[in-house]
């Protein structure tokens, strides 16, 4: 039976054959479409023949990041440029973090890179604390983008409130909590977590339900 199909090990080289193979094409076509100056015409001059590492869910790769001279027709902005600086703006790619985000609120930091590289491949280097790094920055991210946080989501008046109807359905709340020990154990904190759950049942055909968690 172990010599049915791919092994694990197998699949994650095949995987990572095929990422080097399409990011390498990728990024081949992106800077060929880029190398003539919009303006003139002529291609830009190269400087430097680099290359920067990323980390993607089918293994760490290599691309091309050359660094390009500023076409003499253009007379402002600086003298060399990066033409993958527009495209590339991180060195992992979104779905790699979508994965240790994800994970990593469930289980552990540690677990969550037993668990990817056991079945992806990942880079090897990969460890829990770029884990923590990565899900940490990802929540100031989602935390920019939301905007401040409003203290009531009603916008009317005490009175206004106060005409709202009552659910039709049933409310189910419940409240947890937990101490969090902080990092080297300097210490501790208690979160208090809970969850309300509003089933709506305005006819027979419906079903809705309504999830908030504070």
């Amino acid at each position: 039976m172990e010599t049915l199909g791919l092994t694990v090990a197998e699949g994650k080289a095949l995987l990572s054959a095929v990422q080097t193979c399409v990011v390498e094409a990728q990024t081949t076509t992106y800077l060929a479409e880029r190398r003539a100056c919009v303006a003139c015409g002529k291609p830009h001059r190269s400087k430097e023949p680099r290359r920067s590492p990323m980390r993607t869910v089918f293994g760490p790769v290599t691309v091309p990041n050359p660094h390009w001279h500023r076409c003499a027709c253009q007379e402002s902005g600086p003298l060399t440029f990066r033409p993958t600086a527009q495209w590339l703006t991180g060195h992992t790619t979104p779905d790699l973090l979508y994965l240790e985000t994800k994970w990593a609120s469930l289980i552990p930091y540690a677990k969550v890179v037993d668990l990817l590289q056991d079945v992806l491949p990942v880079a090897e280097t990969l460890n829990p604390e770029t884990v923590r790094q990565h899900v940490h920055a990802t929540a100031t991210k989602m935390e920019q983008m939301l905007g401040e946080e409003k203290e009531d989501l009603f916008e009317g008046t005490d009175d206004d409130w106060e005409t709202q109807p009552l659910p039709d359905g049933p409310m189910t709340i419940g409240i947890d909590g937990g101490f969090v020990r902080a990092r080297r154990k300097a210490g501790f904190f208690e979160v208090i977590a809970g969850k309300s759950i509003v089933a709506f049942r305005r006819n027979e055909a419906e079903d809705s339900r309504c999830i908030l968690t504070v």
